[in-house]
Formats: C-alpha cells, sequence, structure tokens
C-alpha cells in the first residue's frame, strides 16, 4: 500500500530462523515483501549479506546494529551496577561475563559457557550473568552443573530493563 501511494516504508530485519515448515513459509513471504520497501535496516552485516543473497538490492539495505543506550549519569550508573551485584552476591572482583538475548541454539550460549571454562581454569575470578529466556534455559542450566560452572553462572531470566544489567 505504501508503495502504491509513494509513501516511503522501512522494515527491520533481525535474521531468520528456519525452526519450523510455518517459519520457513512466513520467512520465504517476508523476503519477498522486503524487495517492495523503500529501505530494509539490517541488524548485522552478515544479514544485510544474506538479504542482498537473496536479490535485495544492497542499496536499500542498511546495518543498524543492535544497541541499548543509556541516558544515566555515572553515579546512577554505578549504583545500578553495585545494586545488581550484590543482589547476586557478585564480587568488587569479579569478572562478569555477559549475555542479553533469547536462550536458543542459533545464539551460541553453549559456547559462550565452554569459553568461560578456560577462563576459570586460568584462575580468573568469573561469573557470568546470561539475561532472558528461551527454550534451551533447562539444556544451558544443566550444560553449566556438567562444565562444573554451576555456581558461577546466573541465569536472571527475562528482564524489562536491559540497561540497569548491563552496567553490571
Amino acid at each position: 500500500v505504501a508503495r502504491f501511494i509513494k509513501l516511503p516504508s522501512v522494515s527491520t530485519c533481525h535474521g531468520y530462523i528456519p525452526s519450523t515448515w510455518k517459519v520457513r513459509v512466513y520467512n520465504a513471504l517476508d523476503r519477498i515483501a522486503l524487495k517492495f520497501g523503500t529501505q530494509v535496516l539490517a541488524v548485522s552485516e552478515s544479514i544485510k549479506q544474506d538479504l542482498v543473497g537473496s536479490g535485495l538490492d544492497p542499496h536499500r539495505v542498511r546495518v543498524v546494529a543492535n544497541a541499548v543506550g543509556s541516558a544515566e549519569n555515572r553515579e546512577t550508573t554505578q549504583a545500578n551496577r553495585n545494586a545488581v551485584r550484590e543482589s547476586h552476591g557478585i564480587r568488587g572482583v569479579d569478572f562478569v561475563v555477559g549475555y542479553v538475548g533469547r536462550l536458543s541454539a542459533e545464539k551460541g550460549v553453549n559456547y559462550l559457557l565452554a569459553a568461560c571454562v578456560a577462563l576459570v581454569g586460568d584462575g580468573v575470578p568469573l561469573r557470568v550473568l546470561i539475561v532472558g529466556d528461551g527454550p534451551q534455559r533447562g539444556e544451558l542450566e544443566r550444560l553449566c552443573q556438567t562444565l562444573g560452572l554451576g555456581d558461577r553462572v546466573i541465569f536472571a531470566g527475562f528482564q524489562e530493563d536491559i540497561a540497569q544489567w548491563l552496567s553490571c
């Protein structure tokens, strides 16, 4: 409709996960619809390349990386950092590795946890903070136990206010 009435349209593409036949059909329809938009925003260079490879004009696809901004001042950020760390038993000397996102296989959180084992082996006072939820949560929790990371990993679940967690 936007094209018919000569109104610019912008769509954002976060990528495609072909998990079921219904999702694959949706993905195909979405790729077709994106070809009619004025501009498409991809959240990474690899998604842009995927879109261009599926026939989108590379001049109509721009990369705008996912990001979370914060308008907090330094004191507020420090207060949030201290509060979150304290509420989860994270000491001042602990090095915190964080992940924010959906807990599903394509995100590769299992690789993050495997890498953290090496850091612990090197003596790094490590804590892992995982903010998000998804179908792989139980599997990742079991993996933490198997890898010997159980007491070092905090699964915070889905959170609305991501900025306060990032300061941790």
